[in-house]
């Protein structure tokens, strides 16, 4: 059963500061991985290296793999450009702008519905998140089967409790 608003804020309000900073710990940690997941697949089915894909070349084989990264990203998670730039900031502090990153997934968008090598690229991409999405479900969920009699049908109700 899903907890509302209320019930979580006062979860939320009995731990102590130090509870909340491992969470926070565990949560950036759980980002930073799906970052450099999602990196390590886009370069290497790009062909480019990972540390060039995410530096500030502009050449035009590193640059197109960034974007379909920076594409591949805010599909698999969402995220707004803003927070797709405080994520990819390069060593030395260099930041994309949204407004860049937003020019670059509209272009590798164009890319992906105009030219088949991209849209190839695209699919695998897709393929990649939906089986790395695919595992981390089936790992928490148990299927349970309860068998009844046929003359219990639509006479029982079954609530699931956690324990």
């Amino acid at each position: 059963m899903l907890k509302t608003d209320e019930q979580i804020k006062a979860d939320w309000q009995l731990l102590d500061n130090a509870d909340i900073d491992e969470v926070c710990k565990i949560l950036r940690l759980h980002e930073s991985r799906i970052l450099h997941y999602l990196a390590d697949s886009v370069a290497a089915l790009c062909g480019v290296d990972v540390g060039d894909m995410l530096s500030d070349t502009q050449l035009a084989p590193i640059a197109q793999a960034r974007w379909l990264f920076w594409y591949s990203y805010r599909y698999m998670t969402g995220e707004t450009l803003e927070k797709i730039s405080e994520m990819t900031v390069l060593r030395g502090g260099h930041r994309f702008t949204r407004n860049g990153i937003g020019q670059c997934i509209n272009k590798m968008a164009a890319m992906i519905d105009k030219e088949p090598l991209w849209l190839k690229r695209w699919t695998i991409i897709k393929r990649i998140i939906k089986l790395r999405d695919e595992a981390s479900t089936t790992e928490k969920q148990e299927k349970v089967a309860i068998q009844i009699p046929k003359e219990l049908k639509g006479k029982v109700r079954f609530e699931i409790k956690e324990i």
